[in-house]
């Protein structure tokens, strides 16, 4: 799955019927770890630094998770920004 498809995924899923691939514990684990979906105020420009940092979060050795950290951090500032909280309670 292209990555654009994996972060509407994460964003939308909870909305939509799930894949049948996939299982619904680990996209709300995503969606928790990623602190997703962004909120809905976010702009084009927003969501496509979200991809991009997705992008080179995949490009990381598999033991290295500062990307994906970093995506996290950015959609935490988006929530912080516009004042929303991510569906899927971040933090705990």
């Amino acid at each position: 799955m292209s990555l654009r498809r994996r972060l509407f995924s994460l964003e939308c899923r909870p909305f939509l019927r799930p894949l049948k691939k996939e299982d619904p514990r680990m996209v709300r684990q995503g969606q928790k770890l990623l602190a997703l979906p962004l909120p809905e105020d976010a702009n084009a420009a927003e969501r496509s630094e979200a991809l991009r940092l997705m992008k080179a979060a995949q490009k990381l050795p598999i033991g290295d998770q500062s990307g994906w950290l970093a995506v996290r951090d950015y959609a935490v500032s988006l929530h912080r920004k516009y004042g929303s909280v991510p569906f899927y309670g971040w933090p705990d």
